[in-house]
């Protein structure tokens, strides 16, 4: 009895195949596509994100170097002004670092931005994904159950065409096909 129960399991993987099969295959293929455009457009943003601090660190290395420079400038060359030009180095120095702070800030909040929107992205896709997977479970369930449903009538099927047979050879199918009833 498993064994049919097993042939059956394994005709109705045949019939899935049949039916399913290449769209099972589109899909997996489709899945596959948008999970590495969301891995390609992650690294590239991993990637714009890095250079962008690079180039920040570069500007900020350059713009202390500078300042360090022109201080250095500004103390040899005269002694008695360099109270007042101290005073103008802190006030740009602090101008420049309120400058720095803001295009900081402005990049992290950038940067959770795209964090958000690729999250969101990733949601969308894993939503639609499963919104697949249950159409495609529902339409073999529904393939399954039209399945049954057609081997069902066939049986019944059989069972008129036996009875009309035996009834054009003048034979009462009710007397004929009596089964013996099992004792319990």
């Amino acid at each position: 009895m498993s064994k049919k129960v097993e042939e059956k399991a394994d005709n109705i993987d045949q019939i899935r195949e049949l039916i399913f099969g290449s769209q099972s295959r589109e899909f997996k293929t489709e899945i596959s596509q948008i999970q590495e455009l969301l891995e390609k457009s992650n690294r590239e943003m991993q990637e714009q994100m890095r250079s962008m601090k690079e180039s920040m660190q570069q500007d900020l290395r350059s713009a202390q170097e500078i300042l360090e420079q022109k201080i250095k400038n500004v103390s040899t060359a005269s002694q008695e002004s360099s109270s007042d030009i101290k005073e103008q180095m802190l006030r740009e120095e602090k101008r420049v670092n309120r400058s720095l702070e803001t295009v900081q800030e402005e990049i992290e909040s950038q940067i959770n931005s795209l964090r958000q929107e690729q999250q969101q992205n990733k949601n969308n896709l894993q939503n639609e994904i499963t919104r697949v997977q249950n159409l495609i479970q529902a339409s073999l369930n529904s393939e399954v159950s039209t399945l049954e449903a057609d081997k069902m009538s066939k049986n019944e099927m059989s069972e008129i065409l036996l009875d009309f047979a035996m009834r054009v050879k003048g034979i009462d199918p009710n007397e004929e096909l009596q089964e013996p009833q099992e004792t319990e």
